[in-house]
């Protein structure tokens, strides 16, 4: 269990050698566990990953780690952004604008690179039908329900989002190939899995 309120809602990671796991919370937070010589877990450490203009939870969903180990990207839904933590430091320090509620994030073969997938689309532009959620207008139908989707490509090094690609509605997790060429997306409201080119 966990130390405190808020189970997750997605994202998980662990270490190469097994013996860290890391795991973001409903709230504001991403926990550390160390696993134990007797396969215990054990929660010992969290990193704090406050919500829209600092204050309250950003929802922190999917999340990967950097192949040293030393960075984790976590999709902060409620910021409508990539997170960098410094792992060592114990914060985030920084944040990348992607589309609308990010869920998974995918690093690409280079690992300078990562795919982020948007819950609920691109941002709408003026005079499209919108709606409000947590304080972000997103692209509705006639029923009020989410009607884009996209994936986002980011470029780590420059921390900036180079491009949306449109995929189906409500995208969730991703996969993408060893050689980073192609991109799998489960769309959760659209019952596909979109292939990305990347």
């Amino acid at each position: 269990p966990f130390d405190g309120a808020g189970g997750s809602m997605h994202g998980l990671a662990v270490s190469a050698d097994g013996r860290r796991v890391f795991a973001t919370t409903a709230g504001d937070r991403l926990w550390i566990a160390e696993r134990q010589d007797d396969g215990r877990l054990i929660w010992n450490r969290f990193i704090t990953l406050p919500g829209p203009g600092g204050e309250g939870a950003s929802h922190a969903c999917g999340l990967a780690l950097s192949p040293d180990e030393k960075t984790a990207y976590v999709c902060l839904s409620r910021n409508n952004a990539l997170g960098v933590v410094d792992l060592e430091a114990g914060e985030l320090i920084a944040q990348i604008p992607v589309g609308v509620a990010p869920m998974s994030v995918v690093l690409d073969a280079s690992s300078v690179n990562a795919w982020v997938s948007n819950w609920g689309g691109r941002r709408p532009e003026p005079g499209e039908p919108a709606a409000p959620s947590s304080g972000t207008p997103v692209l509705v139908d006639e029923r009020g329900i989410a009607s884009h989707g996209s994936v986002s490509l980011v470029d780590l090094t420059e921390r900036a989002e180079l491009a949306q690609v449109e995929v189906g509605l409500h995208p969730s997790g991703l996969a993408i190939t060893r050689d980073g060429a192609t991109l799998y997306v489960a769309n959760a409201n659209s019952d596909t899995v979109s292939v990305v080119d990347t």
